[in-house]
């Protein structure tokens, strides 16, 4: 008896996404008055001239958005600070709370995270911050 494998072949395809970090924030200010705030009280220089790539699921479309960067000479790491909600879709839906995403690339380790959270918290203009999953960040991805 001749045994035959019936198996077929399957490709697999794996995206590989950027290497991010990120918090929400809860803010009822506009984009430039936030960074403004966020350059003077942490001590740091948010610059707008970046553009992200945002793969937006409802339209299967890649969007470039507008953000906010900070390149930190200390550490390897470069900030971002982008709205959550763009004129026709969220950046990350499940976060709609989130009035901007702040990332962080690549991620630093979680202290670095948790002492940038406690900061941001501390400033009056933002109502809260809290950690975003990394499984919410698949679809971005910097220029």
């Amino acid at each position: 008896m001749k045994l035959i494998s019936t198996t077929k072949k399957k490709k697999l395809t794996l995206e590989t996404a950027q290497d991010f970090s990120a918090l929400g924030i809860s803010s009822v200010e506009k984009d430039y008055r936030l960074c403004f705030k966020i350059n003077k009280s942490l001590d740091i220089d948010f610059q707008k001239d970046a553009k992200l790539i945002i793969h937006d699921f409802l339209t299967k479309q890649k969007q470039e958005v507008e953000c906010y960067i900070y390149k930190d000479a200390e550490m390897p790491c470069t900030f971002y600070l982008v709205k959550n909600r763009q004129e026709a879709f969220f950046i990350i839906p499940i976060y709609r709370q989130a009035d901007y995403i702040l990332l962080f690339q690549p991620p630093p380790n979680t202290k670095i995270v948790d002492d940038f959270k406690k900061r941001l918290s501390t400033l009056p203009i933002i109502q809260s911050t809290f950690a975003i999953s990394n499984d919410q960040l698949k679809h971005i991805d910097a220029e």
